[in-house]
């Protein structure tokens, strides 16, 4: 039972990180600014953020946590538009 849950649970992660990708193609300022937004509140000091109600450690300043969520943010966005623009240069060649 427990791998039949452990693949369920696998493939629905593959499914959430499509949509995921294809909504930071399809909105990438909304994608890139929730990002920092969801990243700060997360890592920001105990006082402002929520990060330690889930065990994720606090950044010394949130000045700190937002630099940090501009990086990720820039990452997901470039990583997933490269992602898709290289499966569409494969597509296009192949045709």
């Amino acid at each position: 039972m427990q791998t039949l849950i452990e693949r369920n649970l696998t493939a629905f992660a593959c499914l959430l990180s499509a949509g995921a990708a294809v909504i930071a193609l399809n909105f990438p300022w909304t994608t890139f600014l929730s990002t920092i937004l969801v990243w700060t509140a997360l890592r920001a000091p105990k006082d402002f953020g929520f990060g330690h109600l889930v065990n994720i450690p606090s950044s010394r300043t949130i000045s700190d946590a937002v630099y940090e969520g501009l990086w990720a943010a820039v990452a997901i966005v470039v990583g997933a538009t490269v992602l898709f623009e290289g499966i569409t240069a494969v597509v296009w060649a192949s045709n």
